[in-house]
């Protein structure tokens, strides 16, 4: 006598770094065996979602159907991604046993939600990511959990059904009720700093500019209290402003990493770790849903390490794959991520281990030592480095002048962009200079006369500057002549970008 097997088929999403891919789930129900089982999976981790599944099946009152329940997926998101896809399995055992209608082809109800032992549906990182993927797919609609509703509420081109338990779930499938309003997410809260508000640092302001005009990496070196916190806090508020694209990349990152959802900001975000951040903290973690770290959270906005000769070396290291890839991989369990980190990496250290004034250090050796902490392949990627100067008497201090504000120097660095925009324009999309390639700084359109190299040539020649920064320092010298509003760099821009170079700041490069 042939076993009966009933199947059923529900639609969700996995999240694969920042990548939303739909995913089916197939289940079986056969009247011939035992047990609930997930071979495609790992033994440890189809343990563990099957009987979290069962104990919210059963405390939602739901009887189990009889005989073997088989679970498919289309695509193994293995450990990573596995998350989000707790509900559509749930789903799919409810429509093998004849408790939730199948979906109507060609356009399902995709669903994406955690549940919890006791039924509820819980708010899932990357809510947002995933339902923006089903309004790509043709979907009829999204189920996500309640929590979750003001995160993906202004989404269009998809219906938007939140539940707030797994019996609530299936009473939309039975019963699809138009999407309640969204809670109004908290709008982007406005910049609370200028660069107005600085007394004086003419040079590091300069250099800020410099920094956002040409997506290049700063550290600024100097006393505790020398300004260095409160000039990078302003470097977002100079940035262009984001693109409809970068924002929702942003908002994507922010919903991984469980973060609120503040509206549609155009603002590049600000990430700031502490010195004793762990690697995992930095990087992120491949987690049932990967979470992105404080790198990924700068992606398109500003990282910055304060102190950081303070950091571990292990964990300094792992953002030159940010600023050199722009983007990072994490591998565990077989699976690989790729979290996107296009950001402007700003550095801060003191000059001593001692964190006094420079006027009052007599470290010697000691303040070499501290500061060969930072030298390695991570400073190749740093073009601006500047010393800030010791704070003055309070007398003095409030009789420097003020620099202008953040939109003034912000008009300045978008003018700058589009120059070079323009001047690199078919090469890359965004390109800025810091991302301009080898080959094309060299090309015959763009390589620099013996004359405007001159000032460089020399100092390759009596070795005190190595031959590798030369491509550095002419993406500087591009930078400048693009703030000055020249078509290609002078004797003087090339000058500039060497004293900007700063190599004598760190005892010579490394």
């Amino acid at each position: 006598m042939e076993s009966t097997v009933n199947v059923g088929v529900a639609h969700t999403v996995a999240m694969i770094g920042l990548t939303a891919t739909p995913v089916s789930v197939t289940a079986s129900n056969s009247a011939g065996g035992s047990g609930f089982t997930m071979p495609q999976l790992p033994d440890y981790l189809a343990d563990t979602t099957t009987s979290g599944i069962f104990a919210a099946w059963n405390n939602s009152d739901l009887p189990w159907p009889g005989g073997a329940v088989e679970i498919r997926f289309d695509f193994t998101p293995g450990v990573s991604g596995l998350g989000g896809c707790e509900l559509a399995i749930a789903v799919a055992v409810a429509r093998a046993a004849g408790l939730a209608p199948h979906d109507s082809p060609p356009a399902p109800t995709r669903m994406y939600a955690q549940l919890g032992i006791d039924g509820s549906l819980r708010a899932t990182r990357g809510a947002r990511p995933a339902a923006f993927t089903a309004s790509t797919c043709g979907d009829n609609g999204v189920i996500v959990a309640a929590a979750d509703h003001a995160d993906v509420g202004d989404i269009t081109g998809i219906a938007i059904r939140p539940a707030a338990d797994l019996r609530g779930a299936l009473r939309q499938l039975r019963s699809p009720t138009a999407s309640a309003k969204a809670p109004t997410p908290p709008s982007e809260p406005l910049p609370k700093v200028d660069l107005h508000d600085i007394l004086g640092l003419v040079q590091a302001r300069h250099g800020l500019e410099i920094a956002a005009a040409g997506g290049h990496h700063m550290i600024l070196l100097g006393a505790p209290d020398a300004g260095a916190v409160m000039l990078a806090e302003r470097l977002p508020g100079i940035l262009p402003p984001l693109t409809q694209h970068q924002a929702d990349q942003v908002a994507d990152i922010r919903s991984l990493a469980g973060q609120p959802y503040v509206g549609p900001g155009l603002t590049p975000p600000y990430s700031a770790p502490h010195h004793s951040s762990t690697m995992a903290a930095m990087v992120g973690s491949s987690t049932m849903i990967p979470r992105p770290g404080a790198i990924s959270q700068a992606h398109n906005g500003v990282l910055f390490l304060d102190e950081a000769a303070e950091f571990r070396r292990d964990v300094l290291d792992t953002v030159l794959p940010a600023v050199a890839h722009q983007h990072l991989l994490i591998t565990r369990y077989g699976d690989t991520i790729r979290l996107p980190a296009r950001l402007h990496l700003v550095m801060a250290s003191g000059m001593c281990p001692k964190d006094h004034p420079r006027r009052d250090c007599n470290c010697g050796p000691a303040a070499r030592r501290y500061l060969h902490r930072l030298a390695g392949r991570l400073m190749d990627h740093v073009l601006i480095r500047i010393q800030l100067p010791d704070p003055p008497p309070y007398d003095e201090l409030c009789q420097q002048s003020r620099g202008d504000s953040s939109a003034t120097v912000r008009a300045r660095v978008i003018a700058a962009r589009r120059a070079a925009g323009e001047r690199w324009s078919g090469r890359g999309a965004d390109l800025t200079n810091q991302d301009v390639p080898v080959s094309l700084l060299r090309s015959p359109r763009f390589r620099l006369s013996a004359t405007t190299m001159a000032p460089m040539t020399d100092r390759f020649a009596d070795r005190t500057i190595p031959v590798r920064h030369e491509t550095r320092l002419l993406r500087l010298a591009w930078t400048l002549a693009d703030l000055d509003g020249t078509n290609s760099p002078c004797v003087d821009h090339v000058a500039d970008a060497m004293r900007l170079g700063g190599f004598d700041a760190l005892g010579g490069a490394r």
